[in-house]
């Protein structure tokens, strides 16, 4: 284990080493860091303790195979691998409380039913920062890929988790879903997230799903901004009892047949917010419809377009149940879904009272 500027070893500094301290040396030279080679896989959870019970740092890690980790009362720690291809933690890692950042690896997380698990009970919020991070499994080279079985039923649970960011990170090849964003606590909302030009792909259920759970204390405010979903079992996209969902510029494809379906369904939302997406449909598929809202309030579907060589099942290819409430939508380009195609809204246009 390498640990801080200066205090290297007296063999020869490997390339990986002195890459990692001269960045360090440049951009944070007063920052505490401790790099752990792969040889010394086994000191890493004893290094992000000291450091969560300290004023925080970095560890640096290096290409190869790491166990999992927990991170416990974290101020200001950073775990960064040497790239998303080449750092992989074979376990899960689990997060109870403060605030982390997760950058450049793969969790791989094998047979386990979490692959990150964020949460709060008790303490300091749970807060996260992800930044080009893989979880989840892999899969062959068919179309639709075929999940190998090597990761996780769940690739990432937010549970009182808030103000937490997601970047160019992928969840994919799970055996249930890719990021289960949770309410389990009367107590700890589970608020304010973004995903930013994420992935999820291939999972066994569904991409992203959303719910309030056993608890009361709600979520609000989830963003989905650019990134793809495609070719989930199931539906990409599941939330019920949220409070603004915005789904902004996202790229939903599928090879994947969901009759009698959506892409997206949504439940008791509000505001409820598609816009700017595109939906593919493979050719040979059949999908019935590219979203699903019922319950929801204020719901806005606005600037989509429907296209592929595929089939897109009822002519009304999204829908606004009756219990919808000020619901519209809006400048969305479905003749490539063939004539006549519409969005079906069943839904009162009056408000509601205050």
């Amino acid at each position: 284990m390498t640990t801080g500027v200066l205090n290297y070893p007296r063999r020869p500094l490997s390339e990986r080493e002195r890459t990692i301290r001269e960045a360090i040396e440049r951009f944070d030279g007063k920052h505490p860091y401790r790099y752990v080679p792969i040889e010394e896989y086994g000191s890493l959870q004893g290094v992000i303790d000291e450091l969560t019970s300290g004023d925080g740092g970095t560890v640096w890690l290096d290409p190869g195979n790491y166990g999992g980790f927990t991170v416990r009362n974290s101020g200001n720690v950073t775990i960064r691998g040497a790239s998303m291809n080449t750092t992989i933690i074979t376990g899960a890692v689990s997060a109870e409380v403060g605030y982390f950042r997760l950058q450049d690896l793969t969790i791989r997380a094998t047979d386990l039913s979490i692959g990150l698990n964020v949460f709060k009970s008790g303490g300091d919020t749970a807060r996260c920062e992800l930044q080009r991070v893989y979880i989840g499994g892999t899969a062959d080279n068919s179309n639709p890929p075929v999940r190998n079985g090597d990761g996780p039923a769940t690739g990432m649970v937010l549970d009182g988790t808030i103000v937490a960011t997601f970047d160019h990170c992928t969840f994919a090849y799970c055996d249930s879903y890719g990021v289960n964003i949770d309410t389990s606590s009367a107590t700890y909302s589970t608020n304010v997230n973004t995903f930013r030009d994420c992935a999820f792909n291939g999972n066994g259920i569904y991409g992203v799903y959303m719910t309030q759970g056993g608890g009361i204390a709600g979520m609000m405010l989830h963003k989905f901004e650019g990134g793809n979903m495609e070719n989930n079992d199931s539906k990409d996209f599941w939330s019920d009892s949220a409070t603004f969902i915005i789904i902004d510029g996202v790229d939903f494809e599928t090879a994947k047949s969901h009759v009698g379906g959506e892409i997206i369904y949504l439940e008791n939302c509000q505001p409820a917010i598609i816009r700017d997406c595109n939906f593919v449909v493979g050719s040979g598929k059949t999908v019935t419809r590219f979203f699903h809202m019922a319950g929801c309030m204020a719901g806005r579907v606005e600037r989509c377009r429907l296209s592929g060589a595929g089939t897109w099942a009822a002519g009304a290819v999204g829908l606004f149940n009756e219990d919808c409430v000020q619901c519209t939508a809006s400048d969305n380009i479905l003749h490539t879904a063939g004539f006549g195609r519409v969005i079906n809204n069943r839904g009162s246009m009056f408000g509601v009272a205050s």
